[in-house]
């Protein structure tokens, strides 16, 4: 997973590196200064490319 986020640039790696290593949302908003809401959305998008990335069509 952690070679995953280093694969990931931006912000949303920064998010997702930090929340690898047992950042919490709140943590993060307030180290990166973004809102909550903005660090949920980053998390969000590796996760639905993950799964994207393990469907296989049948």
């Amino acid at each position: 997973m952690q070679s995953l986020a280093k694969g990931v640039s931006g912000r949303t790696g920064q998010v997702l590196q930090r929340r690898l290593l047992g950042y919490a949302h709140q943590e993060l908003a307030e180290t990166l200064r973004v809102s909550p809401s903005t660090v949920r959305v980053l998390l969000h998008r590796p996760r639905q490319q993950l799964k994207a990335s393990d469907e296989v069509p049948a």
